[in-house]
């Protein structure tokens, strides 16, 4: 069973794309890292799955 899943996550700042297409799932007991260099959107998906 998914605790967490994900499927194609967008995220727009007004006309501007910021995030396009992310998609994940997490089990119990999983651990999840975002890993990638500045500019990347790490943050900007996180914040989404934080509200």
């Amino acid at each position: 069973m998914d605790i967490v899943a994900i499927d194609h996550l967008k995220k727009y700042y007004g006309t501007s794309r910021g995030v396009e297409d992310v998609s994940f799932s997490l089990k119990q007991g999983e651990i999840l890292g975002f890993i990638g260099p500045n500019g990347a959107e790490k943050s900007p998906v996180i914040r989404v799955l934080m509200n």
